[in-house]
């Protein structure tokens, strides 16, 4: 499936024989977004942008500005699971144990209880953006979230568009840490970090994905 984010639908890529196509599977391109819930051909989405699992077979997320829907391909009904009207949702991910959906605003991490149906403040300070590291998860602040990935089932690495850095949240110690810290940062610019900047240098990272291939 792939979003097709100024048309506003959902497509699919169909490749047989050399021959590629891709038909529309949910919502209505060539027109208008907006925010309708109800059968796959009747929806309509507002620049759909990301896509990502859910916990139910055949199912999916569609990641919309302030919006996160649920597609569910078998049953070909769209509906949303949440709107955050306060900010722009920049990703998604299902924790690994499939019980929470994570999800990033420029500012802030939010856990989504998904058989509740709750959504809370997880991480970074109500109200506020900056970039600071903390010992208390609603007191660490952010600046420029882009990207969330679980590295394992009590560690969640997010990219930090705006300081060009990577930020880690440990579930277990409930602590937020910095690595790759910029080498063309000022440094007259009192910052507190985790780890040597030598690490690695990153300019304006965005999306995260694991790879067991890569050495």
């Amino acid at each position: 499936m792939v979003t097709d984010y100024l048309k506003n639908c959902i497509r699919v890529v169909v490749r047989h024989k050399g021959d590629f196509k891709t038909p529309v599977i949910a919502g209505k391109c060539d027109e208008k977004g907006g925010y309708i819930d109800g059968n796959a051909p009747d929806a309509r989405f507002e620049k759909p942008y990301r896509i990502t699992a859910s916990p139910t077979i055949g199912s999916f997320y569609i990641i919309e500005d302030q919006r996160i829907r649920i597609f569910n391909t078998i049953l070909k009904i769209v509906s949303t699971l949440l709107h955050y009207p306060d900010s722009a949702i920049w990703d998604a991910i299902l924790s690994p144990s499939e019980e929470y959906l994570f999800f990033v605003t420029s500012c802030h991490l939010y856990k989504h209880t998904i058989s509740a149906g709750i959504t809370e403040l997880f991480a970074g300070t109500r109200g506020y953006c900056g970039r600071g590291d903390s010992h208390i998860l609603h007191q660490a602040t952010f600046h420029g979230l882009s990207s969330l990935l679980f590295l394992n089932n009590f560690t969640i690495l997010m990219s930090d568009r705006l300081y060009s850095n990577l930020r880690i949240v440990n579930l277990c110690s409930n602590t937020v840490s910095t690595f790759c810290l910029p080498t063309w940062i000022n440094e007259d610019i009192p910052m507190s970090v985790s780890g040597p900047k030598s690490v690695c240098s990153l300019r304006k990272p965005l999306k995260l994905v694991y790879s067991s291939c890569l050495k």
